[in-house]
């Protein structure tokens, strides 16, 4: 089982979704945790703020971003919100 690491941004970003992504979220984090490799369960890429890290679809629109320490067992949650707050805006928009 690995520890969470969730800090206050992130709260803060949570508290701003939709009662559906919120529970999606939870889930995802529970997944998360429960895993023996956590790092497979998204995709490492470059988001808008926080470089490159891992990423997963919690909804169509919503992502979360986290790091993985293997070496602690932690699992740093980084954001969570609409796939253009993470990524930032397409190209083409």
């Amino acid at each position: 089982m690995w520890h969470i690491d969730e800090p206050e941004h992130v709260s803060k970003q949570f508290r701003k979704l939709g009662s559906a992504e919120k529970k999606q979220y939870r889930e995802t984090v529970r997944n998360l945790a429960s895993e023996e490799h956590p790092n497979n369960f998204g995709e490492f890429v470059p988001t808008k703020k926080h470089g490159k890290c891992w990423v997963t679809r919690i909804t169509n629109s919503y992502r979360l971003a986290y790091r993985v320490y293997q070496d602690t067992k932690i699992i740093q949650i980084v954001a969570v919100g609409d796939h253009k707050e993470i990524f930032g805006k397409d190209k083409h928009s």
